[in-house]
């Protein structure tokens, strides 16, 4: 993976100056290894959830069915 792609991009669609330090200085952020575990852990609780935001937006889903699928997750989290 080419974390200078952006940077690269940037130069080639004549972007200012600022643009470049910007676009640079978000690249060499997003490969810090501590970025990549918060973006990995927070991947990981999403998954999770995302399965319970989709039952809870059912129109057929009963209160008591939204109360245990919510204490699941949470324990599962």
């Amino acid at each position: 993976m080419n974390v200078y792609l952006p940077a690269n991009m940037a130069t080639q669609h004549g972007a200012g100056t600022q643009t470049k330090n910007k676009v640079s200085g978000l690249a060499n952020a997003s490969s810090t290894f501590s970025f990549i575990i918060t973006l990995l852990t927070a991947m990981k609780c999403l998954s999770v959830l995302k399965p319970l935001s989709v039952k809870l937006q059912k129109r057929d889903l009963d209160f008591y069915e939204a109360y245990t699928n919510s204490n699941n997750v949470a324990d599962d989290l």
